[in-house]
Formats: C-alpha cells, structure tokens, sequence
C-alpha cells in the first residue's frame, strides 16, 4: 500500500538514489516494509519545516539514528541543531545517534570539537547525542526505534545556504527557499 503526498511541484520521475533506497529498503527479507508515503520538495519552496516533514514520524521515537555525511559546515549543523530543537520539543527524552564524515582528518577534528559542544549543550534539553564518524558514506536516512525509516535525498540540507547572514529564516524554517529533493517513509515492522 503506497501513498504519495506532494509537497511542492516537481517532476514526476523519482532520482535514481530515491529508487534506489526504495529498492533495497522492500528487498530486506528479515523485516516486512511498506513505503507509507513520499514527499517531494521543489526547487525554491518555502513553507517546509522539519516538523512538518518529520512530525508525525518522530513523535514517539525515544531513539533516533541520523544518517548524514554532509553534517560538515556551519550552515549545515545549524540545520542539525534546528532537528535537535524539533525533536527536543516533541520528545519527553530521546537519544539521537549521529554517522557523518569529514573531507580530511583535520576537518574530522574541528567537526568533532563543534560536534561535542552541540552534545554538551543538548544534555539539558532531555537530548543524549552520539555522534561517530564513517568515511564510507553515502547513503541519508533517518531511523526510528518506533519503526520508522525516512530516506532522504539530500539528507538534512534540503535548504539553500543563506544569502545574507542576517534575513528570515535564519530561526523559521518555513521562510527558507529548499533545494529539490525526495523524502521517502518507509514502515518497517519487526
């Protein structure tokens, strides 16, 4: 059973990486998967949040593992830190486990120091974070102990970098232009 929700307009073919992960999330034959829905997100939208990508499939995750490895500038751990504030509101407690990489072993160290600072600071929020580092990545997806699997096309940078430093959608996601990309949920059950 498949449902496809439009977020935006655009074309119909799905990116080959889509398909892809589509392909191989409904050939694991020790689960039994449904893909529940896809959204698509066109070029220069605005209106998207996390939240209102995410929400209904996080609201009762406790453990959350991100898969991402372009977690590497600061406007793209801005665009983390505006996950862990969605989260961190929905949630009573929950543990996000984080697999990124780095270009280079000096950029894994400046990240690392950027990364602790995050996870230092979320401790209060009711937000254990983990974060590992794995130079063989590819492949974007959210996974949820509560049965859930989100494959994202551009992993959390679905947003254009600011043009300016200081403008809306700075704090409001739903005032920030996205890029084109495909977010597919699959159900996964034990």
């Amino acid at each position: 059973h498949q449902q496809h929700v439009r977020v935006g307009q655009v074309g119909a073919q799905v990116s080959d990486q889509v398909a892809h992960h589509v392909a191989l999330a409904r050939a694991r034959p020790a689960q039994q998967q449904d893909v529940a829905a896809e959204q698509r997100v066109a070029d220069g939208q605005k209106g998207v949040s996390y939240e209102k990508l995410f929400g209904p499939y996080l609201k009762d995750a406790k453990v959350i593992r991100l898969v991402d490895p372009y977690v590497r500038y600061d406007y793209q751990i801005h665009n983390l830190i505006n996950f862990c504030e969605f989260i961190a509101t929905a949630q009573d407690h929950v543990e996000l486990n984080l697999t990124t990489c780095a270009d280079s072993p000096e950029q894994e160290m400046e990240l690392k120091a950027k990364l602790e600072e995050l996870q230092n600071s979320l401790v209060k929020d009711r937000i254990v974070f983990k974060f590992t580092f794995d130079k063989g990545l590819h492949d974007r997806f959210v996974e949820t102990d509560s049965g859930w699997r989100i494959i994202l096309g551009r992993g959390l940078d679905i947003y254009y970098k600011p043009e300016v430093r200081f403008s809306l959608g700075f704090i409001d996601q739903t005032k920030r232009r996205c890029k084109p990309t495909t977010i597919t949920f699959v159900r996964v059950k034990s």
